[in-house]
């Protein structure tokens, strides 16, 4: 099964550009595939929720409620170093990220990514 790490930034597309994550992600996933976040990463969520502002914040508190049925992982380290450690430790897991510095550094890395491609459809690269 792949497992697929959601990057904070991802949580909030729904809410921001109107994706639908979940059917998009059933469109170019081609298997069976798990949800899952890092612990960080949630911490950041949640932050975001309490003291982000505008816009950002009403997504964050949305993507909340998303996030609430996703599996969260404990991990000592959060943002993209977070990111980069874990996929590095682990193999074999797929980032949803619409971080273009990250995308670039997992690509290096010759890590799968799923990101918004013109601001409607999720692409995996």
């Amino acid at each position: 099964m792949k497992r697929i790490l959601i990057d904070t930034n991802f949580f909030l597309t729904p809410f921001q550009l109107g994706v639908n994550i979940f059917s998009e992600l059933e469109r170019v996933v081609d298997e069976p595939f798990e949800l899952f976040t890092l612990s960080p990463l949630k911490c950041e969520l949640e932050k975001l929720a309490k003291s982000g502002k505008g816009a950002d914040k009403s997504a964050a508190q949305l993507a909340i409620q998303l996030a609430r049925g996703i599996s969260v992982e404990d991990w000592p380290e959060g943002g993209d170093a977070g990111i980069l450690s874990y996929v590095k430790k682990k193999k074999d897991v797929t980032v949803a990220t619409n971080d273009s510095n990250l995308r670039k550094a997992l690509k290096s890395m010759k890590i799968p990514t799923i990101f918004v491609r013109n601001n409607s459809k999720l692409e995996m690269e």
